[in-house]
């Protein structure tokens, strides 16, 4: 029988659970490119208006049907909530710090990317997203009451910004070593409740399993070996 010793999380190699994807932001000028928008079919509630200090502003009241925003075909998100699409003199990533682009970075991905993408995954992001900008931002304010018809809003919002807190913490076995033979199975629990989040890259020629936060791994008889 092969004997394997391995560290479980070899996190990020050679098993990998990865928890982000990070985009890479590029200034975009309105000139320049094509903005077109859909309907969601997320109907708002309430009142929501976004203001800057140049008394530029965007309203919505209940019944307006949110839109998804697209530019040159490919899905976007707004960071400048007080401005009316063609608008204003355009805000570029290079405004915002790099620790407060991943944070765009990670509300997007929790929110959107790592989701099965529908309307409400989408308004729900921009929306923390807008929250988030106006917090970071001296010249923006956000008022009103707002949310959406058949949503909770706040808690989808807390869930998100959980994942995006969160996003850095290994599992709970991250670094630990642990022996197999060929056809042998070990089942780790992440007590740190991180492992659901995970997309699994690279097996490192185990059998994996992911279910919640349990990951099962079985060594093959093909399975690399380490001294």
């Amino acid at each position: 029988m092969k004997n394997l010793k391995r560290k479980v999380l070899l996190i990020l190699t050679p098993f990998i659970l990865i928890l982000s994807t990070f985009m890479n932001a590029v200034p975009i000028f309105a000139d320049s490119i094509q903005i077109t928008t859909q309907p969601s079919g997320v109907i708002s509630t309430g009142y929501f208006e976004a203001v800057n200090s140049r008394g530029w502003a965007v309203q919505t009241k209940s019944g307006h049907n949110s839109n998804i925003i697209y530019v040159n075909g490919v899905i976007a998100f707004c960071i400048e909530p007080e401005i009316q699409r063609g608008d204003g003199d355009g805000y570029t990533m290079s405004d915002f710090t790099h620790a407060q682009r991943e944070t765009f970075s990670r509300i997007i991905y929790h929110g959107y990317d790592n989701t099965a993408k529908t309307g409400k995954d989408y308004v729900i992001p921009q929306n923390v997203l807008c929250e988030y900008i106006a917090s970071i931002r001296n010249d923006l304010d956000i008022n009103g009451s707002w949310g959406f018809e058949g949503i909770d809003y706040q808690s989808e919002k807390d869930l998100i910004w959980s994942k995006v807190n969160n996003h850095n913490t290994h599992a709970s076995f991250h670094n630990t070593s642990i022996k197999l033979k060929t056809g042998e199975s070990i089942t780790l629990n992440d007590t740190n409740n991180t492992l659901h989040q995970s997309i699994l890259i690279n097996n490192g020629g185990l059998d994996v399993s992911l279910s919640g936060n349990q990951v099962t791994l079985t060594a093959r008889s093909d399975s690399p070996s380490s001294p």
